[in-house]
């Protein structure tokens, strides 16, 4: 939408009619417009939960943390099944490679603070 805006400007004017130009680009302006700011917060948000996320599996010494967070932040991208599959990979693809001790236990705490702070914030 925000790529061929002016194709969609232009063609909603040759459908309504020229007389409502004004108000067309008016309205289209400010939908852009909001659609850049909720895509500028969703990069905001997904870059710090994978800083987030990243730092506490580094803490916690996961092998990959770089990785795991990388995975996280771009996979919350994805509309509806991004935040299940991250989900998914921060609390089950940790326990099988930290078989011994506390550590999957931690990772499971990680997750259950970043999702706490993800429901909170909605």
């Amino acid at each position: 939408m925000l790529i061929r805006r002016e194709d969609l400007r232009n063609r909603l004017i040759s459908l309504i009619g020229h007389g409502h130009i004004h108000l067309i680009t008016q309205t289209l302006d400010e939908a852009s417009s909001r659609v850049s700011k909720y895509l500028l917060m969703q990069v905001l948000v997904n870059t710090g939960l994978r800083n987030f996320y990243w730092n506490g599996a580094l803490f916690i010494g996961l092998p990959g943390a770089l990785l795991w967070g990388v995975i996280v932040g771009i996979l919350r991208f994805l509309p509806y099944v991004g935040p299940p599959l991250a989900a998914l990979c921060r609390c089950f693809c940790p326990w099988l490679f930290l078989t011994v001790g506390q550590k999957p236990l931690l990772v499971l705490g990680l997750f259950v603070i970043t999702e706490l702070g993800d429901i909170e914030s909605c």
